[in-house]
């Protein structure tokens, strides 16, 4: 599988500041995923779909349980698949 962090590369800068505006200023969220939406001329769905991708694979390494990688890859997949960026395997 395709390293995810370079699948979703064209993102990453987009899906940091949606992940650091819900992380330290959760009352502007909504707004912050829209903004950045607007700036990459996609749909907010498609973007906290994308971001929520990103999070789930870099909330743990190692994971702790087995089962967690492979859920990791598929959640990336989606990602990428809603943001359209090619996933090869």
């Amino acid at each position: 599988v395709t390293n995810p962090e370079r699948v979703a590369e064209p993102e990453l800068a987009a899906l940091t500041a949606f992940w650091y505006w819900n992380e330290h200023a959760a009352e502007d969220t909504k707004r912050t995923c829209s903004e950045i939406a607007q700036d990459a001329d996609l749909t907010m769905k498609q973007r906290c779909y994308g971001v929520s991708g990103v999070i789930n694979w870099g909330m743990e390494t190692p994971p702790r349980d087995p089962n967690h990688m492979e859920q990791r890859l598929l959640y990336t997949k989606k990602a990428a698949q809603a943001l359209g960026v090619a996933w090869t395997e």
